[in-house]
């Protein structure tokens, strides 16, 4: 019996490059290779003579079997794994986005989360006010997860009574801020989102500060200042439009300037979430793909889905933003996640709408 996996093996086609001779005997086997080559996945092996079972005792089983079906090809047994694998993600990533859960299950998450975590008063969130959809955005990014999304929602609210965001200015030729960024008149078509263009070889802080701590602090308060400009130019007339188009102009990024990039992703990803519907980056340099490979495990998924690389020949932000226009009318990425969030803020909001004329 300990010779049967290799005696399997060398009729599988896969074990030794020649002919198998195998003998069986009561108390021992022997595996002898002959001359020949045995082909993988095809049957009978080809060889230079027949493939012997000599000596099969104490019962003589004949001759082998040849099998009804042949074995698949190694490439085609590949590509239906793969084929699979990908189906299973797709089911597994809308189950985690809460894809399979009915309108009336979320509305009353919704409705849970906001008993979980109130309304603050307007003086304690300096300013400000929270509104049902802001909770629905936490709610999003959270994979509809209560637990989660209040967690999120409590710190996201100690932060705008610190922080003040609504109350953020700069005056004109101010030496605070950030270089590089500024926000475009142009909107995208159909969505009418507001466009933040990005200069990222010139982001950093215009501060000329020598503490670390202090020209952080300046490009957070900068980055969120630009936030706060991109909500209160979000499209009145379409509603469940969240999200903004910030346009990076990777020509000439430098490596010192990641951090300030890492600490304005974790800004954007902890208090706006849902705030940014396309990400593009363009004019890649040689060593993008080393930025891309330190860069990348920053953002959550939700960013993730919505960061596109236009054609290397789109070098100015009107030809880029032409190409977007197009990619959105096709409901393309970056904006295939965007119209799916701005359904179920619909779907949601009325249903809640119905429930209470009713």
């Amino acid at each position: 019996m300990k010779a049967l996996p290799a005696i399997l093996l060398g009729l599988a086609g896969c074990s030794h490059a020649g002919e198998l001779t195998v003998s069986l005997h009561s108390s021992s086997a022997e595996l002898v290779p002959t001359t020949g080559l045995m082909m993988f996945g095809t049957w009978p092996p080809q060889t230079s003579a027949p493939l012997q079972l000599s000596h099969l005792s104490p019962l003589n089983y004949g001759k082998p079997r040849i099998p009804s079906a042949l074995p698949l090809a190694p490439a085609v047994r590949l590509i239906g794994a793969v084929l699979a694998a990908r189906w299973l993600s797709g089911l597994v990533a809308k189950a985690q986005r809460g894809r399979f859960l009915g309108q009336e299950e979320h509305l009353s998450r919704l409705h849970e989360l906001i008993e979980e975590a109130p309304r603050p008063s307007k003086r304690a969130l300096g300013g400000d006010t929270i509104r049902d959809a802001d909770y629905l955005r936490f709610l999003i990014v959270a994979r509809w997860d209560v637990s989660k999304a209040s967690e999120m929602v409590q710190q996201h609210f100690k932060w705008r009574h610190k922080a003040k965001p609504r109350s953020i200015r700069y005056a004109a030729g101010s030496r605070d801020g950030v270089r590089g960024w500024k926000i475009l008149d142009r909107r995208t078509k159909l969505l009418e989102m507001p466009c933040t263009h990005v200069m990222t070889a010139e982001w950093e802080p215009v501060s000329v500060s020598l503490l670390r701590s202090r020209r952080y602090e300046e490009n957070l308060r900068h980055i969120t200042f630009f936030m706060e400009e991109m909500v209160r130019k979000m499209p009145t007339k379409r509603p469940g439009v969240t999200g903004a188009v910030m346009l990076l102009d990777m020509g000439g990024f430098r490596m010192p300037n990641l951090p300030f990039v890492r600490a304005g992703v974790q800004l954007c990803q902890a208090q706006y979430p849902c705030r940014l519907g396309a990400v593009v980056a363009y004019n890649l340099p040689a060593y993008f793909p080393l930025i891309w490979r330190i860069a990348s495990p920053w953002f959550n998924e939700d960013i993730k889905s919505k960061i596109v690389f236009p054609p290397r020949h789109l070098k100015n932000e009107t030809a880029v933003l032409d190409w977007l226009d197009e990619r959105e009318r096709k409901r393309e990425k970056p904006f295939a996640l965007a119209f799916m969030q701005m359904q179920e803020h619909n779907e949601i909001f009325g249903r809640a709408s119905k429930t209470v004329r009713e």
